[in-house]
This record gives structure tokens, C-alpha cells and sequence, in this order.
């Protein structure tokens, strides 16, 4: 479902345009050497359309996503008041047009948890290609590995409709994953798309 690959092949499958080659590169500076994916998924008219209004309409570029590791190596999960019955996933959040990544990492940080870095460590850039029939949209991701200051986490954004938060062991991330896979009817896109990167920071922890 998805493939690693170098930077430069990232940047050569998918178009340069597409990506801010200096941003990666920069990122790299900033936070060492890490791995890239290429993800192509398929969605049906509504996901795709959903997604279209979150990047178009809601001027969102990319996303990052949060995976906040406490002092007994748990990984902290949550939930949404919408979310399928016992569906929790790691934490994520859209990056605004011009806003460069570690500005979006430290203000998603806060607003999903109240959270602020003590350290930080970037794990993988992920490019998704949304597809529909002949329709395509660009979205990037950029993991990043964290250890907070607290130890309770509280969002600070009700429009986030966070209800529950979790830890868990790194190893069990991949359940995570499959029970992602698992979703049926219209969250079945929603699940596949949710449950890479859960698998992509499992292989990390391996």
C-alpha cells in the first residue's frame, strides 16, 4: 500500500511541484536524515470530495502528525466524538498555506493537547496521492516523533471534538492499524488512509 523510497525518487515519482524541495531538505537539517513513502490510494466520490474541500477550500497543504511518546515509551492516542465506536488513532493536524512545518508541529501540538516539546525527532515524510477516477490531489505528511512536557493531556481547541485519550505500547500500533483496515462502507476510505501511517511508526519502532 505504500513504498520507501529515497527523497530524490519521492520528488521525481510525484513532481517537483508538488513538493517544496527546499522545505525537505531544510527539515533534513533541522532534524537529521529520515525515511520517505509513496502512498497511492484510490477513494470513492465522497471521500475524495472531502478531501478536496480540506486542501482547496480550507487552504490546507499538508499535515503533520504527532507521535507523543512519554518517559515509559507509551504513544498517545485519542478520540473524536464522531469517530466509529472504539476508534482511536494518533494525532494529526493540517498545515496552513506559507505556514513552514515546525511552526504547524508546535501550534497542533498545543491545540490537540496542551502539549509543548521537550524534544523532538522527525520520523518520516509521507506523499499521498488521493485518487478518483481521473482526478488527483497532492497531500504530504510529516511525522514527527515527541516527548512532552505533561503528562495529561487536554485539548485546548472544542473544535477539535477530542472526547478520550489514550497510551499505548509502540507495539501495538499495528492493531491500531488493522482495526483501521477493518472499516466498512463510508469509513472504509477513511480507516485505509488513517491506518499508514500507523503502520509506517510501527516499522520505525521495530
Amino acid at each position: 500500500m505504500f513504498q520507501e523510497l529515497s527523497l530524490n525518487d519521492v520528488l521525481n515519482l510525484t513532481g517537483k511541484n508538488q513538493i517544496d524541495a527546499g522545505e525537505c531538505h531544510d527539515l533534513q537539517k533541522q532534524f537529521g536524515s529520515y525515511q520517505c513513502y509513496y502512498c497511492n490510494i484510490q477513494f470513492n466520490q465522497n471521500h475524495f470530495d472531502y478531501w478536496k474541500e480540506i486542501i482547496k477550500k480550507k487552504n490546507r497543504r499538508g499535515e503533520v502528525v504527532l507521535v507523543i511518546r512519554n518517559h515509559m515509551n507509551q504513544i498517545l492516542l485519542h478520540t473524536k466524538s464522531f469517530y466509529p465506536d472504539n476508534t482511536y488513532r494518533l494525532l494529526s493536524g493540517g498545515i496552513d498555506q506559507d505556514e513552514p512545518v515546525p511552526r504547524a508541529l508546535a501550534r497542533e501540538l498545543f491545540e490537540e493537547t496542551g502539549f509543548n516539546s521537550i524534544a523532538q525527532n522527525m520520523v518520516a515524510f509521507l506523499f499521498y496521492r488521493f485518487s478518483f477516477q481521473d482526478q488527483f490531489l497532492a497531500f504530504p505528511s510529516f511525522i514527527f516523533e515527541i516527548e512532552p512536557d505533561g503528562s495529561e493531556p487536554q485539548s485546548q481547541d472544542q473544535e477539535e471534538e477530542i472526547t478520550n485519550y489514550k497510551w499505548i505500547p509502540y507495539s501495538y500500533l499495528d492493531k491500531v492499524a488493522a482495526h483501521l483496515k477493518s472499516f466498512e462502507n463510508e469509513w472504509r476510505d477513511w480507516g485505509r488512509m488513517r491506518a499508514v501511517v500507523h503502520d509506517i511508526v510501527y516499522q520505525w519502532y521495530l
